[in-house]
């Protein structure tokens, strides 16, 4: 797909949601409308685009692979609702193998590359790679599938996301329909402010302009309590470069990039230009800033020097001593999170890239038997009110109740303690769309707009819809990446003394193991990209 002026093709989220059900009204007349579940309460999902009839069609299970916030003990009955529904609209199942996120990350790479069969599973920049693997052709490719099997998607996304998942001519992934820009935000302990007498600010652009208020809840929290004074304040440094300066990541994502673009009319990197320009961001003077910067937050007693092994049974984060923690990409955070309240203030910025838009997407591996099939799950996730929702909380009468059909759920009692969830996975976005499901309580009647605003006011990266192909210097990014997994943690997370020293001895290692090729490489084809677009 070609790319267009975003603001162009960024169309009305809640428009988009009631063409949902306009497009459902075109899908192919051969297959028979089933009898809507007695327990949905959302949009009709009867009618799901099919190449086979129903005489000749069979019953498919297909095996999912992907994460979920908290592994809670309601899976099972979880998985059963979904199945009835499945199997009723589509005579099929799912064997689902859900993983905490974490656990998601350092397991399934290695569990894909095996061989081991799947039907579906998640991918992004920060869990299963998409593009080294999309590269590799490990996908099916979906182009020719889209207008038949996906319209409901289709209509409620714009272009660029579609183009966000092309590699090589090929789109090899369904991007869920989300937030699809990123902003950060810092979630506040209010509780503890108001205890102090102090209020969070009410907007910041990086992550520098939250460093004075830091010090200052310090010094108050010090001064009131001064038997605190020997803890620090932060869990851990703000150990993302992202909260500190803007850029276009082209290989690797949060955390983990390795060659960027600046983003124009943003603070970025001095000397790259506004996008036309490939560099790597650990080779420039503010990743030293970045990396001294944490090493005074840990050195002052602000942050802990080890995030990893602090407050390890959460002790002090109970009891609401601690200040709160950097986030990306909420709209709405809930007031409580059962210990205190909560103050969110976010980004004055939001960016919209590529890699932005490379989270959670829904990839069929190249060997699935079943590529069809998989389609149609993916539209009814995106699409359906009732699956969305009970994939989410759980079985409606056990996990969730919405007794006055608002589209607000109400909490069973295995769901109320939020410490202690049966099943909830509360934004769930890579379970699909975040507009088809129904809300939690106390989410703002206008979240589907405040999740569109957020879209259609980023900063836009000028090399939105670029897609590196990293087949020419494969070796060198896997050589690259360890080096940056060997020094990263360390200076992002301020444990580092001689900050100029290390960074130095960091970027010599990338040079001798080919960071130089890489960024030559990545320029050559973004100097093409731009010719063409």
């Amino acid at each position: 797909m070609k790319k267009n002026l975003f603001t162009k093709v960024f169309c009305c989220v809640l428009a988009a949601t009631m063409v949902l059900g306009l497009a459902a009204c075109g899908q192919q007349e051969e297959q028979k409308e089933s009898s809507k579940t007695p327990a949905s309460s959302g949009a009709d999902s009867s009618s799901v685009a099919a190449s086979e009839s129903e005489e000749e069609r069979e019953a498919v299970e297909l095996v999912w692979y992907t994460f979920v916030s908290s592994k809670g003990q309601g899976e099972e009955a979880t998985m059963k609702a979904v199945n009835e529904y499945l199997s009723e609209k589509l005579n099929t199942t799912i064997d689902a193998h859900f993983y905490t996120q974490a656990d998601y990350t350092s397991t399934v790479p290695n569990i894909f590359n095996s061989g081991t069969y799947m039907d579906l599973l998640t991918t992004g920049s920060n869990n299963v790679d998409f593009l080294s693997l999309a590269s590799r052709n490990a996908f099916f490719a979906i182009e020719d599938y889209i207008d038949e099997y996906l319209p409901g998607t289709k209509a409620a996304l714009p272009e660029a996301a579609w183009d966000a998942y092309t590699v090589n001519g090929h789109v090899y992934a369904v991007p869920p329909i989300k937030d699809l820009a990123y902003r950060w935000d810092y979630m506040f302990n209010k509780t503890m402010l108001d205890d102090l007498g102090l209020e969070a600010p009410e907007t910041w652009e990086t992550a520098y302009d939250l460093i004075p208020f830091l010090y200052d809840v310090k010094e108050a929290r010090d001064a009131k309590y001064p038997e605190e004074a020997k803890n620090p304040i932060l869990k851990g440094a703000i150990n993302y470069m992202e909260a500190y300066y803007f850029f276009d990541a082209l290989v690797g994502g949060i955390n983990s990039t390795l060659v960027a673009t600046n983003i124009p009319g943003l603070p970025g990197f001095e000397g790259y230009g506004d996008g036309e320009t490939v560099f790597c961001p650990y080779y420039t003077d503010e990743f030293v800033e970045y990396a001294k910067q944490n090493h005074a937050l840990v050195a002052d007693g602000i942050a802990s020097p080890d995030a990893r092994q602090f407050d390890p049974d959460g002790v002090l984060f109970q009891s609401g001593k601690l200040l709160g923690s950097i986030t990306i990409g909420n709209v709405y955070v809930e007031p409580n999170n059962g210990y205190y309240d909560v103050v969110d203030v976010v980004c004055s910025e939001s960016t919209l890239t590529t890699s932005s838009m490379q989270v959670a997407g829904f990839c069929i591996p190249a060997t699935s038997k079943y590529p069809e099939r998989v389609l149609e799950v993916i539209e009814l996730l995106q699409t359906d009110e009732y699956l969305a929702t009970v994939i989410r909380f759980g079985p409606e009468g056990q996990g969730w109740t919405d007794t006055d059909n608002d589209g607000v759920i109400e909490a069973t009692e295995v769901n109320a303690d939020s410490q202690n969830r049966w099943w909830w996975n509360y934004y769930g976005y890579q379970l699909g769309s975040l507009y088809a499901t129904k809300k939690t309580p106390g989410t703002p009647s206008n979240f589907n707009e405040l999740l569109q605003e957020l879209n259609n006011n980023a900063t836009q990266s000028i090399n939105v819809g670029f897609v590196f192909d990293q087949t020419p210097v494969a070796n060198e990014i896997a050589a690259c990446n360890n080096v940056r997994a060997e020094f990263y943690d360390g200076l992002g997370r301020g444990n580092v003394e001689d900050v100029e020293g290390r960074v130095a001895e960091f970027v010599q290692k990338l040079k001798e193991n080919g960071m130089d090729t890489i960024l030559k490489e990545a320029q050559t084809q973004l100097d093409n990209w731009r010719a063409e677009n």
